[in-house]
């Protein structure tokens, strides 16, 4: 099944699975989260997480370690928390 950039919300790794949520439906699919974090665009996609990939542009807000898109709630780890605030920041993804 193809699924378009624009339609990605965020991915997140289940051990042997990755769940591709979109704008209106949860996607599981049986790949590494390493072949998914390869394949989306490093300039519309940021690792947050070990365990999360988010899509820059449908942000809605950061609450200390915490990445708000919709109603869900994405963590930002301490170790990428300074190159996620740099991108979504200073990249002119998000104003203060």
């Amino acid at each position: 099944m193809k699924i378009a950039y624009d339609e990605i919300l965020f991915a997140e790794a289940l051990q042997n699975y990755v769940v591709i949520q979109t704008t209106d439906k949860k996607y599981i699919t049986y790949l590494t989260f390493k072949a998914v974090e390869d394949y989306l665009p490093a300039d519309r996609f940021i690792k947050t997480h070990k365990s999360y990939i988010i899509s820059a542009s449908k942000v809605d807000s950061i609450e200390a370690n915490d990445i708000r898109i919709g109603q869900h709630h994405i963590p930002i780890s301490r170790n990428l928390k300074d190159e996620v605030m740099e991108r979504l920041v200073n990249g002119k993804f998000l104003k203060r």
